[in-house]
């Protein structure tokens, strides 16, 4: 329409803290890393039967896995947070189950 111009709408920024994880979050973030270590765990013991006739094995594999795994895989979620909160936006962890 003539002399109608567009104005900018004002964008809602998220001012909530980075360092909030709610309990859904925090239950997701847990299964997310147990699922990928159960997976490095079969993985490095050969596969499911390799962890049958090794269950010795199998959990030693899973505690490094779980040692080695979490700390980078916490850090890279957090990023997303970072991120997220840099541009006013909310950001959550969310596991996909048929994912896992």
């Amino acid at each position: 329409m003539f002399g109608f111009e567009e104005q900018a709408r004002p964008i809602p920024v998220h001012t909530g803290s980075i360092w909030h994880f709610s309990k859904t979050e925090i239950n997701h973030l847990i299964q997310a890393t147990l699922a990928f270590t159960m997976a490095l765990a079969f993985m490095f013991s050969g596969n499911v039967w390799g962890a049958l006739s090794d269950p010795f094995a199998f959990l030693v594999y899973g505690l490094l896995a779980l040692v080695t795994f979490t700390p980078g895989f916490l850090i890279h979620e957090i990023a997303h947070k970072i991120q997220a909160r840099k541009y006013g936006c909310w950001a959550e962890f969310r596991a996909s189950p048929s994912g896992l």
